[in-house]
């Protein structure tokens, strides 16, 4: 029984970790590297093609035996002249050459410079919305760091709360016991005035209710 192909798994980034969101993120941050730079390389490419295209232009409409500069590098030019201007070698890479008219080169760079544009394009498409994916995730994480913030600070608040506290019911009983204190030794002082203490020595037998 053939299997049904899914599509890519939709992820609540709003259940994930601090962590899983870090991790993501980075995941993301190599990736729009690496499309960046195929993307730079795919752009230098296209400008290569292009400017083969109007040098092809060119060469088509130059007569035979017209001096000309011939590239061997980048960098280093040779002197030469055009022969034959509808004879084109053509590179297809690794370093193997076609010999093409000028309309079949023309046409070969046309295709290759569709090819390239297209991936670019499609580059594009895949960076911004990593890219967008980055940012969200960015956002999500900040909001994340301040819900633990808030939590923090609320945590803070309740023992500097409870702390305030405990000192309020200290002081309430320091202030019950001097006052009970100040309560005893006047009821001590009662006690004495009531039993009295005779002079010759003796005391009077007075009962303490």
């Amino acid at each position: 029984m053939s299997q049904q192909q899914q599509g890519p798994q939709q992820v609540d980034i709003g259940k994930l970790s601090l962590e899983q969101l870090n991790s993501l993120k980075q995941e993301h941050e190599s990736t729009i590297q690496d499309l960046s730079g195929k993307l730079e390389a795919m752009r230098n490419s296209e400008a290569r093609l292009r400017e083969s295209r109007k040098a092809l232009n060119i060469l088509h409409d130059e007569p035979e035996g017209q001096p000309m500069l011939v590239p061997l590098t980048q960098s280093l030019y040779v002197p030469g002249e055009v022969l034959e201007p509808d004879k084109i070698l053509v590179d297809v890479g690794t370093g193997y050459y076609l010999e093409k008219t000028a309309d079949g080169a023309r046409d070969l760079v046309d295709r290759r410079l569709d090819t390239v544009t297209k991936l670019a394009a499609n580059v594009v498409t895949v960076l911004e919305q990593k890219q967008s994916n980055l940012q969200t995730l960015v956002m999500m994480m900040q909001y994340k760091m301040q819900q633990i913030q808030n939590r923090k600070d609320q945590l803070d608040s309740a023992r500097a709360d409870g702390t305030a506290a405990s000192s309020s019911l200290t002081l309430s009983v320091l202030r019950e016991r001097k006052l009970l204190r100040a309560r005893c030794s006047s009821w001590n002082e009662s006690v004495l005035e009531r039993v009295g203490v005779l002079g010759d020595g003796r005391r009077d037998d007075v009962a303490v209710a």
